[in-house]
């Protein structure tokens, strides 16, 4: 009967034996696994962590574990040098740049001994010589695009220095052009002191499907050394062909034109230039379109070898090519003569679209130089007639303001009919009327010459009826009236004086 009870009693017995076995060995399996550490869990932005990744056996190779779920927040490099502790642990290490400030996660291995993710703070930068913040920031024109189409990255850095030095590099690839984009600042609030330098890069997709860029890291340097890396985003783009309509030699992006024009009048046989300008948002030079192809002479105009002049600008942080011409032209003919007209072809690549402009040419006043010459001296003896023949009523104008003004200064003084007659005398004489008039007469000459004035009117009649009837004269209201009358006369033209009657 024991022996009975004793059978299964072993199988029970085997049954937590090979158990045992299995836990021991899942927990040597774990164990033999890595661990991931880094060397400080708070850093500033722009500076780096050492991460180091250790493995619990020698057979365990830490270098073939992928790091690719770190790109997105961090930047990168492998320390070179010894890759075992004084214990022969086999271990590697790897300096990571944070992309951003902010809490960031360093997630373990798939076979790391412990699975908890390692949790880094990364603070903002500071700049080591003032003690100020850097703000930095990013952006990124577009991923989808068009083959050869202008993708910008730029990075602001904001300081309270106005004047810092950022060095960065551009690196070569096969599937991609790239350009460095000028840095610029400017005073974003000159009360605080902060300034904006921006700068960056410019890449165009020569391949299209889907394409990767690491950039390399803008290092911001003080006083001869590199105290920060800030690192830019990793590219992913997605490059689409480009319509099969299309040339090759189309311009993707969008141009502008803007024509110095010349002369409206300018001299048969003799050379001129028409200068122009071409501007292309996010063109390559080799991508600018040739406008000399578009010039050809005719029978009215010779054109000739246009000279080019290619620079690279940086507008708010986007690309600008911008080609200036000096197209050298002379006109073989006088009269109105039509400059070439210009076109403009590009792909829009917001609208996917192609555009055309046609900027039409200048008109231009062509002459002979002899002929114009001519035509100086004729007009010089027309002009010297002309002032000749106008002499003489120049002169009698300038009597008759003399005479005006003599007779304007006296009236006050005149204490008597004669003495006023006298001074009427001495209008006649300024205005080339006989000398010897009557009164009346008088009266008459001016109202042939000048619209009537009943001022003068009253006054000349206070005169005859003084002289002639006998009648009381108020001597000082016909000084007034003769005063107002005249110096009304005096202050104008006597054309206008014609036109503007007065009546009081």
């Amino acid at each position: 009967m024991v022996a009975r009870i004793g059978r299964p009693l072993s199988l029970r017995r085997l049954f937590i034996l090979l158990a045992a076995l299995s836990t021991a060995h899942a927990a040597s399996a774990t164990d033999s696994g890595l661990t991931v550490s880094v060397d400080r869990h708070t850093v500033e932005y722009g500076k780096s962590v050492v991460l180091t990744v250790r493995s619990t056996e020698p057979d365990t190779d830490p270098g073939a574990i992928s790091l690719a779920a770190l790109e997105p927040d961090f930047a990168i490099e492998p320390i070179r040098g010894r890759s075992a502790t004084e214990t022969d642990t086999p271990m590697r290490q790897w300096r990571l740049y944070p992309r951003r400030p902010g809490e960031l996660i360093i997630p373990a291995p798939d076979n790391a001994a412990r699975r908890d993710p390692v949790r880094l703070n990364v603070t903002p930068a500071v700049d080591p010589r003032d003690g100020q913040p850097i703000r930095v920031t990013r952006e990124i024109s577009g991923t989808d695009v068009w083959l050869r189409q202008a993708v910008h990255l730029t990075m602001t850095l904001e300081t309270a220095s106005p004047i810092i030095i950022l060095e960065r590099e551009t690196p070569a690839h096969d599937a991609l052009a790239i350009h460095e984009l000028a840095t610029t600042e400017r005073p974003v609030d000159p009360q605080q002191q902060r300034y904006r330098h921006t700068t960056g890069w410019v890449a165009h997709p020569l391949r299209q499907g889907e394409q990767r860029l690491q950039l390399p890291p803008l290092r911001y340097v003080r006083d001869g050394v590199t105290t920060h890396r800030f690192y830019p985003p990793v590219l992913q783009l997605a490059v689409r062909p480009l319509p099969p309509y299309l040339s090759p030699q189309m311009p993707i992006g969008t141009l502008s034109l803007q024509i110095d024009r010349p002369d409206r009048f300018v001299f048969t046989d003799e050379l001129h230039d028409l200068k122009v300008t071409l501007q292309g948002r996010g063109i390559r030079r080799q991508d600018m379109p040739q406008l000399e192809r578009q010039l050809a002479s005719s029978a009215d105009i010779t054109l000739y070898p246009a000279q080019q002049a290619y620079q690279q600008k940086t507008d708010a942080g986007r690309l600008i090519g911008q080609s200036d011409y000096a197209i050298p032209f002379s006109i073989k003919q006088s009269g109105r003569i039509t400059l070439p007209d210009l076109r403009l072809d590009y792909f829009d690549p917001n609208t996917g679209r192609i555009v055309s402009r046609q900027v039409a040419g200048q008109a231009v006043y062509a002459m002979n130089r002899w002929l114009f010459y001519l035509l100086i001296g004729i007009g010089l003896v027309v002009l010297g007639i002309s002032i000749r023949k106008s002499l003489p009523p120049l002169t009698r104008h300038l009597r008759r303001l003399k005479g005006y003004t003599r007779v304007i200064g006296l009236l006050p003084m005149a204490d008597s009919d004669e003495r006023v007659v006298q001074l009427l005398r001495e209008v006649a004489l300024g205005e080339g009327w006989p000398a010897n008039l009557t009164l009346a007469q008088w009266l008459q000459y001016w109202q042939n010459h000048y619209r009537p004035d009943t001022r003068l009117d009253r006054a000349i009649e206070a005169l005859i009826l003084k002289r002639y009837a006998g009648e009381p004269l108020d001597i000082r209201q016909v000084r007034e009236q003769l005063r107002a009358a005249l110096s009304r006369q005096h202050a104008i033209p006597g054309w206008l004086g014609r036109l503007t009657p007065v009546n009081e």
